[in-house]
């Protein structure tokens, strides 16, 4: 029932509208869109596909949490995965994003995310918290705050950090295959994108100018590896509390909003 106010300014974004823009200028840059096609395994430049074999110079797997590229290459895998689910809702919201913690979200939180015209509402969890389904404890939810939705989608959410390796041979993992996303709160559109920019840059380089591909790795970690470690940090220790609600209680009081605010920026829990 305690309620935290924290500033924090920021975009919301129609993803459907604006993924169908970035194929657009993609298709525009003389990329090949194939809709439907699932990747089987990558074998050196052979990319084995229900559509057939492609050859690919470098391959880059964005390919999700649970990536066909990263098995196939020998790379890591994400450890921690935490399913979670979301639908829009029509309507007028506050301009706030909320956050609901505690038995609403065992080990995670539910969400209110408002854009033009509605919100995105969603929950997320880890198991090891609840034993109950993730749907089922999302239509609570939306039963609590009185909404009624449309298409429910889902997913897993990796939570374990970045990988150690995001590179091997002719391979390079990006966005959540790499684990490239903040554990505390899942967030990883910027992270996946910022990455994606460094990794199109590596790869023009390596093909044009016989550069390494390690190139990728070192910069992406230069760019965000100490936010998303920070982030990782702070996920660890909300752990220690997220199960119980009275310990949760405690500790968000302990934070206040000074420590909520850096949370949420994935910095430091605490400055010294």
């Amino acid at each position: 029932g305690k309620v935290y106010r924290v500033e924090f300014k920021g975009y919301t974004v129609d993803r459907r509208r604006y993924d169908k823009h970035l194929v657009e200028l993609a298709l525009q840059e003389g990329a090949e869109l194939k809709t439907g096609t699932v990747v089987r395994r990558v074998k050196g430049q052979d990319v084995i596909t229900s559509d057939g074999i492609f050859k690919g110079k470098v391959v880059v797997g964005a390919d999700g949490p649970i990536s066909k590229v990263a098995e196939s290459k020998g790379l890591p895998k994400n450890e921690i995965l935490a399913p979670a689910v979301t639908t829009h809702v029509e309507g007028e919201f506050e301009p706030v994003a909320k956050m609901y913690f505690g038995r609403v979200a065992p080990g995670g939180y539910a969400w209110i995310m408002p854009k033009k015209g509605g919100a995105n509402v969603g929950l997320g969890v880890q198991r090891r918290y609840t034993g109950e389904n993730v749907g089922k404890l999302f239509r609570r939810f939306m039963q609590m705050e009185g909404f009624k939705g449309g298409v429910v989608t889902g997913g897993h959410v990796p939570v374990s950090g970045p990988l150690r390796t995001t590179v091997k041979g002719n391979a390079v993992l990006v966005g959540d295959s790499a684990g490239h996303l903040m554990a505390s709160n899942g967030g990883g559109i910027p992270t996946a994108m910022i990455c994606g920019k460094i990794a199109g840059n590596a790869i023009g380089d390596h093909i044009l100018l016989r550069k390494s591909l390690e190139e990728y790795e070192r910069s992406w970690r230069n760019a965000i590896e100490k936010e998303l470690k920070n982030s990782l940090t702070t996920r660890m220790m909300s752990d220690k509390v997220f199960g119980s609600d009275f310990w949760l209680h405690v500790a968000m009081r302990c934070l206040g909003r000074i420590g909520l605010a850096r949370a949420l920026r994935c910095q430091r829990l605490f400055p010294w």
